[in-house]
């Protein structure tokens, strides 16, 4: 049981256990689970793999370096770095007026009286699909000034920021944060590339990735499939209704291939996670070097037609465009072996 359920709060069942229920059917696959631990052998973090369209949850993984009281995956907040981006992407492609491209990224600029530095010198950034690929924070320090914090909150919120938690049969699954003042002056450029006064949880993060990869379309995740009495007889079913976040088909197709660039532009940031099959991510590496760099990295596959949307974090796992690369490259093997 533990690493098929690792950190499940069962806890939540206890009540309605004595209240006569005998079996809760659950939406994890446990070869997957089994399979999804190995990976975590020399690695801390969590990572939860819906399935879609609807979102169950098919791996809910916790390992956290300190304890946390229950799985790390649907309650801990960590700030999401990078991953932001397609969100700050589409809120600039829904502005309207690109105004920068092409630009010359070198390496940090002036904002607001601030200095904003990029991990790297990037050069000639063509496009925003490019930006993304490359995850230039300058061009989308520039971005998110361009679109401004009132279409930025917005959107942060459409996509679930803030959003009250949802309870599955007693389980808490919680979304992101977003701090009142965190597009207040110059905050409004470090919120575009998902540093400041935000914050979410892995489960948060592949939900953004399952919105994207499904246009807009949003189903509540869910790990009680259904649940029986001690008669045998079903009292408990799960039905959801999808919601449409955004209706623009146009832009969210845009948004989609901007992170099938990501590992496919020769200096996309998951190159090394290419392989036989298509899918789209975006990484984002987050912490300090003296606390260790955290990877963070949310995705879709398989790019045409997506089967499932998943987020992971590497606790002091390094850079993403490296280890988290790496990790995802592992984690497709498990996903479709016949594909290596």
């Amino acid at each position: 049981m533990f690493s098929i359920a690792m950190n499940l709060p069962f806890a939540a069942f206890d009540a309605q256990f004595r209240e006569g229920a005998r079996r809760f059917r659950l939406t994890l696959d446990g070869r997957l689970q089994e399979k999804v631990d190995r990976l975590f052998q020399n690695h801390f973090g969590s990572l939860v793999l819906l399935d879609l369209p609807e979102n169950a949850i098919a791996v809910a993984y916790s390992k956290p370096r300190a304890e946390t009281g229950g799985n790390a995956a649907f309650a801990e907040q960590f700030e999401p770095g990078s991953i932001i981006k397609i969100i700050s992407l589409m809120a600039y492609l829904r502005h309207g007026h690109d105004t920068i491209f092409p630009m010359t990224c070198p390496g940090s600029i002036e904002l607001a009286g601030r200095s904003f530095y990029d991990l790297a010198a990037h050069g000639l950034v063509r496009d925003p699909a490019q930006a993304l690929a490359l995850s230039c924070n300058v061009a989308f320090a520039r971005m998110g000034q361009a679109v401004g914090s009132a279409a930025m909150a917005d959107l942060l919120q459409r996509f679930l920021f803030n959003a009250p938690s949802l309870r599955d049969q007693g389980i808490e699954f919680r979304f992101g944060r977003l701090a009142a003042d965190a597009l207040a002056g110059s905050n409004l450029a470090e919120l575009a590339v998902g540093r400041g006064r935000l914050s979410q949880t892995a489960l948060h993060a592949a939900v953004l990735a399952a919105i994207v990869a499904q246009s807009g379309r949003y189903f509540s995740p869910y790990l009680v499939d259904d649940a029986k009495n001690i008669l045998g007889l079903g009292f408990y079913r799960h039905a959801d209704r999808p919601q449409q976040v955004l209706a623009d088909d146009l832009n969210f197709l845009r948004v989609k291939k901007a992170m099938a660039a990501v590992v496919e532009d020769e200096n996309g940031t998951a190159r090394r996670a290419r392989g036989r099959v298509r899918l789209g991510v975006k990484t984002g590496t987050t912490g300090s070097s003296p606390g260790g760099l955290d990877a963070v990295v949310i995705g879709f596959v398989p790019f045409d037609k997506p089967r499932y949307a998943f987020a992971f974090r590497l606790e002091g796992g390094g850079r993403a465009d490296r280890e988290g690369a790496l990790f995802l490259a592992s984690l497709l093997q498990v996903l479709y072996p016949d594909a290596a």
